[in-house]
């Protein structure tokens, strides 16, 4: 998992290493992304949010903090 100056936090495949998934809720850089117990992943940014995501759904549900 990644986040990027462009906004986005990138999920990858294990075995192919390529991107799987593509988050692009943030309005400004990704600074920090760390995946939680239960199957979620947390991310902040410059934009003064943090975002909690669900990602054992490809829809990826984000719940604003």
């Amino acid at each position: 998992v990644s986040g990027s100056d462009d906004k986005s936090i990138i999920i990858y495949n294990q075995e192919t290493y390529q991107p799987d998934i593509i988050i692009k809720e943030h309005s400004e850089s990704v600074r920090c992304v760390i995946k939680l117990s239960s199957g979620f992943l947390a991310s902040c940014s410059n934009d003064k949010t943090i975002k909690i995501f669900n990602i054992r759904k490809k829809n990826m549900i984000c719940y604003k903090l």
